[in-house]
């Protein structure tokens, strides 16, 4: 089976390769790229928690900061992994959704000064939900999302000569891109053909705008899991 990527293109090599150690053909298409932005974070001591949702946002801090000692919750272990990576030493990952980002800080002093690090486009208001419970939430946009605006020929081809049979999506926004892609090239009919594999059943949401032949959700919306669903699906 020819599984084609859909993430910024640093993120697609990671993923490439573990799926290359399973005897996956891979292909690589992004949809969006990453631009990190230059923010000011001159009072980044004051903050007691910083929120971390992608490690996009935690590369982008590392980049803007010198300071590595503030305490970090992140969504995700691959963001918490990327954070120690970067030399920040305080980190901790509730490995699963926002919601679980939430309900960790949920239990935490209101009298904390909170820093949310987040993209342009963001699916859900954290800053809007923890303020409204009682926290002192700031946040920073960290960097922005590009998008495609059509697809290579080398995918175009892949598409309507049926060399990819499973297209995987870690994020609502590659999936809603993705789709316009294939709307725009007229070769959307294609997708019945195809699996989509999602981290979550949001991002499933976004999927089902376009006609599937399977959409598989992972159980639990981490990189790991998905492959193995992946695999599992193989045999």
């Amino acid at each position: 089976m020819g599984i084609l990527l859909t993430r910024p293109y640093f993120s697609a090599l990671i993923s490439r390769d573990i799926l290359l150690k399973h005897g996956f053909e891979v292909y690589i298409e992004p949809v969006l790229e990453i631009e990190y932005l230059t923010t000011c974070l001159q009072d980044i001591e004051s903050f007691d928690l910083i929120i971390s949702t992608s490690k996009h946002s935690i590369i982008s801090l590392s980049k803007n900061v010198t300071i590595r000692s503030n305490s970090i919750v992140t969504v995700g272990n691959s963001t918490m992994e990327t954070a120690i990576s970067l030399g920040f030493n305080k980190v901790v990952s509730v490995n699963g959704d926002i919601k679980d980002v939430i309900s960790y800080v949920k239990l935490q002093s209101r009298n904390l000064k909170i820093l949310y690090i987040r993209g342009d486009k963001v699916t859900c208001d954290v800053k809007a939900i923890l303020n409204s419970m009682g926290f002192d939430v700031h946040e920073a946009v960290m960097y922005k999302t590009v998008d495609r605006e059509l697809l290579s020929y080398n995918c175009y081809n892949l598409i309507i000569n049926r060399g990819v049979s499973e297209v995987l999506f870690y994020s609502s926004h590659s999936a809603e891109v993705f789709i316009q892609l294939v709307q725009k090239s007229n070769v959307v009919n294609c997708l019945k053909n195809m699996n989509a594999y999602v981290l979550s059943n949001k991002i499933a949401g976004i999927a089902k705008m376009a006609d599937w032949k399977n959409i598989f959700v992972s159980n639990v919306p981490t990189e790991f899991s998905l492959i193995q669903l992946l695999i599992m699906k193989r045999k």
